[in-house]
């Protein structure tokens, strides 16, 4: 122990006779290290640690996999059926969590998202509310009395605290009576005009299973005749337990079974006799999961298929049984790994410059190694010295990295995209806890193993007749050359990746998105909060009066109302047309249609070219012979290249009368730039009103300056109306591509850090290489070598690694790229002009980085070479 205190001590001593040297190392130890447990603790806290319910090793999440809509749409009737007859599962609960509601009552309506839960959920979970209770039983129950709990986060920003002994905040009045409270519990809120009482404030640090920006919970209450008939289906996410002993596939095939039978008897009940209602809504948007925004209540009625247009027709589904922290995490694990990997290339390669440090530092030490041997200093003394000192190095890189890590993390949290950033990571906490520290010790001694060896083990093998000279130029040079090509190696691994981002995302960027969105601001209303727009006139009546207002005000040159816009979650989809004069196909063979109900401005507002006869107008009114615009798509699959003017078609039941097409419109880019355009039909709003409707407006100025002005006039119309999702149409453009500019963003730093430290590598070596030889270039020059012939020698060495690297690297860049396959957009992993342009960017770079040591070369002074030789 006292030896390896007294190697230490000499570490420190001999690095602070050399602040160069260690300030250097222990700065780019420090990118590496930071780099790797910044990643590392968003890795953990994602991935790595274990969800914050009990038990959560036994939760799954099942669900019905509708493969005619690519989405997941489990059933309320399903999971009645499974948690009456499931005997592998424990416990099954279920929730839908794209419940919006608007609270009232306060100076400003409000829109909350809210969850409706089954009363189990809590206790499953093991989740116990701060403060209150959790939901009784009797609230579970169709047409049960209310009742909500809160999240913490909204009881703050609400009362002012999350328990009872707080002081009421702005938000702290009753919403029924308006008196004073003295905190959440018992508090009534106005939410759709029903009070409800608070009950209980979740913890603070409590995330919602697979949305974690609820506000609220509210119970479940399912009508159960109607959802085991099938005669609606409310869209949920369903979360159960195993029993001790059950895997997975055996509760997948247990709940298959279960939603076979349940289908067969409502379709038996059905052919018993015709089902009432009417559809209030369509199924929800293709590439859904349930737990994601994607929720709707369908209720089956006419016009969907069968003898009678008497209920849906059977879909091709399958249940799906998985943990639930996949379900939760499975869309950022691969964004995850690789980045991980990325930071851990880049540490490799910090690593081997330091071990260019330590080889021209042991060859500078030869006279101070030739003297311990010739002391009596064995060769493992030697490399356990030598070793001591590595890892005093790397210590101190890994004390300076963690504060570069604690940096790194938070801009990756600022920086991160959508709800990842906003909510998702807070309330996992990311930041240096235990295993973020442990793994960063175990980086630590690791790599200073790593780094340290090679050196170690050449410089201790000193031969005390030739103090390590012919080491010098033999081992020690060679291992440098192998250490610049693997550094070339890795950086070309990176820089392929970036560049094929790169690419991909000036390919997006080139895309036309079908509309234009300058200048154009958008915003959201749902007037079904609201009693006073339950018919579909009131509703016309309103957003018509609303639209005019707004065109009145300064500064606007046009105002559209629809109930969908680009970008925006679509609301109404089917499938399954019925066009005049074709013979009718089976549902499944058609294309999946997007229905929009939109005013007579939208297309101008929004910039979306008319490619053939006309948009809506005044002719087009409630009462008016049904129209419609169709999108290129549709007009395309439906008809080829035939005009579609006039054609006529219908959906629904068949004694709906025909559609007259009247106009066609440009495809839009309605999800994101990089999914092709869907068939879409266009209705006129006050044809097909619809109490949720998106307003846009097209602005002379900055569309952003209208938003006041904008929610004043909604307030003067119904002050208790909430105004939601305000944003300008390039902000919903910029939205849509922020993960890809995020994971370019990401892999472009490390990649450029990469190319950074490796070109630093090749300087060191050529520069090193330059004092090694100037004997050498002396006796060159002296026999009539020109500065030129020199240059080229030094520079020409230096190039030889590099092209050694890259043939390294090019191949394994081109096998690793295949993991980057989902990320790119119109080029493959094998993009000929990106495995073109790096070679040329790197051979730049390295051109550079040899140069400017290699001009020392030229100015050496043969005389004075030879003198001193």
């Amino acid at each position: 122990m006292s030896a390896m205190l007294e190697d230490v001590r000499l570490a420190l001593r001999a690095f602070r006779a050399q602040p160069a040297f260690t300030l250097t190392a222990v700065l780019t130890l420090a990118l590496g290290f930071g780099a790797n447990s910044a990643v590392f603790s968003l890795v953990e806290a994602l991935l790595l640690r274990p969800l914050p319910y009990r038990d959560p090793g036994t939760l799954v999440e099942a669900a019905d996999y509708v493969r005619d809509f690519n989405a997941e749409m489990t059933s309320g009737g399903d999971y009645l059926d499974w948690q009456e007859q499931s005997r592998r599962l424990s416990a099954i609960e279920a929730f839908d969590d794209n419940d919006s509601l608007t609270l009232t009552g306060r100076e400003q309506p409000e829109r909350l998202r809210g969850a409706r839960v089954s009363v189990g959920l809590l206790p499953m979970l093991g989740i116990a509310p701060a403060s209150g209770r959790a939901f009784r039983p009797e609230e579970g129950r169709l047409n049960g009395p209310p009742a909500v709990i809160l999240t913490a986060r909204l009881a703050e920003r609400l009362f002012g605290s999350a328990g009872n002994g707080g002081k009421a905040g702005a938000g702290g009045k009753a919403g029924a009576g308006g008196k004073a409270a003295a905190g959440p519990l018992g508090a009534l809120l106005q939410l759709d005009g029903r009070a409800c009482p608070v009950v209980g404030v979740l913890p603070r640090l409590f995330m919602f299973p697979g949305n974690p920006g609820v506000d609220l919970l509210t119970p479940l209450q399912l009508d159960t005749a109607r959802e085991r008939g099938r005669r609606q289906m409310s869209i949920l996410t369903v979360v159960g337990r195993l029993r001790p002993g059950a895997t997975a596939e055996q509760a997948r095939q247990e709940l298959q079974a279960i939603h076979q039978r349940g289908e067969a008897a409502a379709l038996a009940a059905d052919l018993a006799g015709p089902l009432a209602g009417r559809p209030a809504a369509p199924p929800p948007p293709p590439g859904g999961r349930s737990g994601s925004s994607m929720r709707a209540r369908v209720e089956a009625g006419p016009g969907r298929g069968g003898p009678g247009g008497r209920r849906m027709p059977a879909l091709e589904s399958s249940v799906r049984v998985r943990p639930l922290q996949e379900t939760l995490v499975g869309n950022v694990r691969p964004a995850l790994v690789l980045l991980a990997g990325a930071v851990g290339l880049v540490l490799l390669i910090a690593c081997a410059n330091i071990a260019h440090l330590l080889l021209a530092r042991a060859a500078t030490r030869r006279r101070e190694i030739g003297i311990r041997a010739a002391l009596g200093a064995s060769p493992g003394r030697l490399v356990r010295h030598l070793l001591t000192e590595s890892a005093v190095l790397g210590l101190g890189g890994g004390t300076a990295g963690l504060l570069v890590a604690v940096w790194g993390a938070r801009l990756l949290a600022a920086l991160a995209p959508g709800e990842l950033a906003g909510v998702l990571l807070p309330q996992v906490a990311v930041g240096l806890d235990g295993p973020v520290l442990l793994f960063t010790l175990a980086l630590v001694l690791v790599t200073s193993l790593l780094f340290g060896l090679a050196p170690a083990l050449a410089a201790a093998r000193v031969d005390l007749r030739e103090p390590l000279q012919a080491i010098v130029r033999g081992s020690l040079g060679r291992g440098r050359g192998l250490l610049v090509a693997a550094e070339v190696a890795l950086a070309t691994i990176l820089l392929v990746g970036a560049g094929l981002l790169l690419r991909s995302f000036a390919r997006l960027q080139a895309v036309d998105p079908g509309f234009r969105p300058e200048r154009v601001l958008t915003l959201a209303l749902d007037l079904s909060a609201s009693g006073g727009y339950q018919a579909p006139a009131a509703q016309t009546a309103m957003l018509s009066e609303l639209a005019q207002r707004i065109a009145a005000l300064p500064g606007v040159r046009s105002v559209a109302v629809g109930d969908s816009l680009p970008l925006a979650r679509v609301r109404r989809m089917l499938r399954g047309l019925t066009v005049e004069n074709r013979p009718p196909r089976n549902p499944r063979e058609e294309p999946e249609v997007t229905l929009s109900a939109v005013s007579p401005d939208y297309f101008r507002t929004l910039g979306i070219d008319l490619r053939r006869g006309r948009g809506f107008d005044a002719r087009d009114a409630a009462n008016a012979p049904p129209v419609a615009v169709v999108s290129h798509a549709l007009a395309r699959s439906f008809w080829g290249e035939a005009d579609p003017i006039g054609k006529r078609l219908r959906f629904g039941p068949s004694d709906r009368p025909w559609i007259t097409v009247v106009g066609e419109a440009a495809d839009v880019r309605r999800k994101d730039l990089a999914t092709a355009p869907k068939p879409e039909l266009y209705l006129p709003f006050l044809q097909w009103p619809s109490p949720f409707a998106f307003v846009a407006l097209r602005t002379r100025g900055d569309p952003a300056a209208q938003t006041a002005a904008v929610r004043r006039e909604v307030h003067a119309l119904d002050a208790e109306l909430p105004v939601f999702d305000v944003s300008t149409l390039e902000q919903r453009l910029a939205a849509s591509v922020a993960a890809r500019r995020f994971g370019l963003l990401l892999l472009g730093v490390f990649a450029t850090l990469a190319l950074a430290l490796a070109a630093v590598g090749l300087s060191g070596v050529v520069a090193y290489m330059v004092v090694e030889r100037a004997r050498e270039i002396g006796v060159r020059m002296a026999l009539g070598a020109r500065r030129g012939d020199v240059l080229s020698l030094i520079v020409g060495k230096g190039l030889l690694m590099v092209a050694g690297g890259l043939l390294a690297g090019l191949p394994a860049a081109l096998a690793l790229s295949r993991f980057l396959a989902s990320a790119l957009y119109a080029i493959g992993p094998a993009d000929p002009m990106t495995y073109l342009a790096i070679p040329v960017v790197l051979f730049s770079a390295s051109f550079l980085a040899a140069y400017l040591p290699a001009r020392r070369a030229t100015r050496v002074d043969p005389v004075v070479v030879l003198r001193e030789g």
